[in-house]
């Protein structure tokens, strides 16, 4: 890899790359790929606040984000850096997260790297209480945890049928943690609310939100139509899903290119469903017409997940064949 950025970039200083000549693929990515989004010199950015990680990972942490809260809280209260083996991970932690929350350019996965280091946190918490059989803290923690939870499913399964493997896998779930509290062993209990979560979710939840994107719907509609041996154009849009679904490249038109690339008749082109008529009234006719709802996955709202009104929410995308008048 590194000698692939070395020719392809160090080697050609003359090569633009957003906006810039002379740029270092290795500079770029043994500093500005990391450290240089905290230093400032990375060209990336998005418009996240300081704090943005750190929800993220109360997030992806679910079902144990109070019992890491709590474990940081204990560790403050009986700080001692270089005596107590806690404090100084629990201080490697927030250090870590600060730092990462810096950067002009955060992403979720970031916090992946402080997963080690609050495990451990957790471990220590979970087994002094689970020593002691504490039922004022882990017992009404797990037993709320459990209620939130098949809560939890109830809404997923209204807004969007379960299959007969999710249903199967939550009643066991449930019923694990119902014997685990009986028998006080929180630390099998939690275990099993995080087993349900992550079922409902990458059984579930995941696979009726992915039917809605675009890459999933139009891959499919593609193959249900026998339309695999068309090339395919994006109008200013984008769908590297749908590339990498129907494992074939689609190059990227802009509203002028289409219009003087007549000899691309036959040829299916990706776009907004609003974008079709202005098209037409340039002199372009529609032979065949494709049209399916999609979704944008990265912001999920209620009233999206709700399917009374989900058809409010969704955007027409086509994959449409002109001809020429």
């Amino acid at each position: 890899m590194i000698y692939g950025l070395y020719h392809q970039f160090d080697l050609h200083p003359e090569k633009f790359v957003n906006g810039k000549q002379q740029v270092s693929g290795l500079k770029f990515f043994f500093w500005e790929q990391s450290f240089g989004r905290i230093a400032g010199t990375n060209v990336y950015e998005n418009d996240h606040s300081f704090f943005y990680l750190f929800h993220c990972l109360l997030l992806l942490i679910l079902p144990y984000s109070f019992i890491i809260i709590k474990s940081v809280w204990d560790s403050i209260k009986q700080f001692s850096f270089f005596e107590n083996q806690v404090s100084f991970l629990m201080t490697s932690v927030i250090v870590i997260l600060i730092a990462l929350s810096l950067s002009s350019y955060k992403i979720p996965h970031y916090t992946a790297v402080i997963f080690p280091f609050c495990a451990i946190l957790m471990a220590n918490t979970l087994l002094k209480h689970n020593s002691q059989k504490d039922e004022k803290f882990l017992g009404i923690y797990c037993k709320s945890l459990l209620v939130i939870c098949l809560l939890l499913c109830g809404v997923s399964f209204y807004c969007f049928t379960p299959s007969l493997l999710s249903i199967f896998l939550w009643i066991v779930s449930i019923a694990l943690g119902v014997l685990f509290i009986k028998e006080k062993n929180y630390i099998f209990t939690l275990a099993s609310i995080g087993v349900l979560l992550g079922v409902l979710f990458y059984s579930h939840v995941v696979p009726n939100l992915h039917d809605h994107t675009v890459g999933k719907r139009f891959t499919n509609l593609v193959k249900e139509n026998d339309l695999l041996d068309k090339e395919i154009y994006f109008v200013n849009r984008d769908s590297r899903a749908m590339e990498f679904y129907l494992q074939k490249r689609s190059q990227r038109l802009t509203w002028a290119e289409v219009l003087s690339h007549k000899e691309k008749e036959g040829a299916l082109f990706y776009m907004e469903k609003t974008a079709v008529p202005a098209f037409q009234n340039d002199g372009l006719k529609v032979k065949n017409n494709y049209c399916l709802d999609v979704y944008d996955l990265n912001r999920v709202s209620a009233g999206f997940l709700n399917p009374k009104t989900r058809s409010k929410y969704v955007e027409q995308h086509c994959l449409v064949e002109f001809y020429n008048k």
